[in-house]
């Protein structure tokens, strides 16, 4: 081993999350080790397995690097789930995870969207607002002054310039069952209790989404082990085709692939323009 770095919080290029970390290693020559860098990282990867509390992934360098600059995970094989629907995409990702996970030579296999946190969503009764004389608009303000506050105006001073914010003191003290106990002041002056025209949804919401050309995408990725890239993608390829899709959702393979048919594509297109090129020089140098 030659030398080593670590990172906190991803990569200096694109954006990560603060709990994640990375070591990068520089390795000896070939020639002065016994080993090569897979057998390295396949060592490492049992080795670092069983580690309570963390999620270790290892992979030994590769090429395309300045590819895998501007990609999201800079894997070696990524699928791409695309579809609107959170729910449908989180339950196919977990199928489609399972198929790349049981592929030989398929390593350190995840999914880029995080577990869900815990959130409480408040959906307004409009039968029941309505009846006690309040609109939505009159609901969701006072709400939204309650938990962040509501910009009542400015105060200048000496030529600055700061907000004035109107909010419920200590309100970051109260749980959900002090804020549904508030009141509002209907049109009548009438006062109404918040938890008689509100309800409370429990669920879990995502804590990033991804978009890739203006659509949700969920990544399953992971690292190649023991097999070329040809044929693992080709399995994988052929389990997703029979795999049934739900409408409005669509599931391609990305990651160096896609790159690699990037690259392809350009190259032909050079070639053809080479061609092209060198056949009018000729028809211009012998005028026929």
């Amino acid at each position: 081993m030659k030398s080593i770095m670590t990172r906190i919080g991803g990569a200096s290029w694109r954006a990560s999350s603060s709990h994640t970390g990375q070591i990068q290693t520089a390795l000896v020559g070939r020639s002065e080790r016994l080993r090569s860098s897979e057998d390295i990282a396949a060592d490492l990867r049992r080795k670092l397995a069983d580690i309570p509390g963390i999620t270790i992934r290892t992979r030994a360098g590769q090429g395309l690097f300045i590819l895998r600059i501007g990609s999201s995970g800079g894997d070696e094989v990524e699928v791409e789930i695309r579809g609107h629907d959170l729910e449908t995409a989180d339950a196919l990702s977990q199928e489609v995870l399972k198929v790349v996970e049981e592929t030989g030579g398929i390593s350190d296999a995840k999914v880029s969207r995080e577990s869900g946190r815990p959130e409480e969503v408040v959906i307004i009764d409009r039968e029941k607002a309505a009846d006690m004389k309040l609109t939505v608009s009159d609901i969701a303000n006072a709400l939204q002054t309650i938990i962040s506050g509501t910009q009542a105006g400015y105060f200048r001073e000496l030529g600055d310039e700061f907000v004035i914010l109107v909010k419920i003191s200590e309100a970051e003290k109260m749980n959900l069952r002090d804020i549904l106990d508030l009141t509002l002041t209907n049109s009548d002056g009438e006062l109404v209790v918040l938890r008689n025209v509100v309800e409370i949804n429990p669920r879990s919401g995502p804590v990033q989404i991804d978009r890739k050309d203006q659509e949700r995408v969920v990544t399953i990725s992971g690292n190649i082990s023991g097999r070329d890239m040809g044929s693992v993608l080709g399995e994988i390829g052929e389990k997703l085709r029979s795999m049934p899709t739900p409408k409005g959702f669509s599931i391609r393979l990305g990651g160096d692939y896609e790159e690699q048919q990037k690259a392809f594509s350009e190259l032909l297109l050079s070639c053809i323009l080479a061609l092209v090129l060198v056949y009018m020089v000729m028809a211009c140098q012998y005028e026929s």
